[in-house]
């Protein structure tokens, strides 16, 4: 029931009900435009392939981070590095029909090191996966290589 102020009219306003689209208030509607319909045979989402715990690269490589998702319905995905939402601008994100999901990260740099996370949410639930980027730097790059040299030469 809404009051308009200036006529001093009560209208009833009507609530969606049944398979009408509901927003859940868990989602991020200004981020990714997802709508639930509540659906009775809803599965939650499940990672058919997980982000690899740990990925190491060299400051200025290309990286692409993985995962494979399944849900009824079609879960919305998010991705998150360092807890915050990330927004297309350096990253962008590539999402295939076969429930592949894949964030592009162009020319890394130490700024880009940190925990990526994977959010698949649904009707029936949220799961996440979660990535641990290490960026090396040439400095750290050459002392790398330099141990691998100097393991081979013990051998």
């Amino acid at each position: 029931i809404m009051l308009e102020s200036d006529t001093k009219s009560i209208k009833t306003v009507k609530e969606p009900q049944g398979t009408e689209k509901q927003r859940n208030g868990d989602y991020y509607p200004d981020v990714v435009p997802c709508e639930e319909i509540i659906e009775s045979g809803a599965k939650v989402p499940v990672f058919l392939e997980t982000l690899p715990p740990e990925t190491i690269v060299n400051e200025g490589d290309d990286v692409s981070l993985f995962c494979l998702i399944k849900g009824v319905p079609t879960p919305c995905v998010i991705w998150l590095y360092n807890q915050l939402i990330l927004e297309e601008s350096k990253f962008w994100f590539e999402e295939e029909e076969d429930g592949s999901y894949r964030l592009h990260i162009d020319a890394v740099s130490a700024s880009d090191a940190g925990i990526y996370t994977c959010v698949a949410e649904n009707t029936a639930g949220i799961v996440e996966t979660i990535s641990d980027l290490t960026v090396e730097t040439s400095v750290q790059s050459f002392y790398s290589q330099v141990e691998q040299i100097s393991h081979v030469e013990e051998e």
